[in-house]
């Protein structure tokens, strides 16, 4: 499965991936959004959202994506593309 990037710079390849994870990200330490992070040889910001709730939504969705892309009959997996929400 391929992920477009939030930004739309960069795909990503689900595959390649370690780890997808929330971190809180702050500002002079005041909390400012909650960014997805997937790392592996190269680490990749996938997005950033104003709450920890809707990055877990989002994390929700890419799961999701995830298995309807590896559900298979006869051995035929599909390919499939998440894309980031902006909100």
């Amino acid at each position: 499965m391929l992920i477009l990037c939030q930004d739309k710079t960069r795909i990503v390849n689900f595959k390649n991936k370690e780890d997808i994870f929330l971190k809180e990200d702050y500002y002079e330490g005041k909390f400012i959004g909650t960014k997805i992070i997937a790392i592996g040889k190269i680490d990749s910001l996938l997005g950033k959202y104003n709450t920890e709730i809707r990055a877990k939504e989002v994390l929700q969705e890419i799961l999701v994506c995830y298995l309807n892309s590896n559900s298979n009959a006869v051995g035929f997996v599909k390919n499939s593309v998440y894309i980031m929400p902006e909100e």
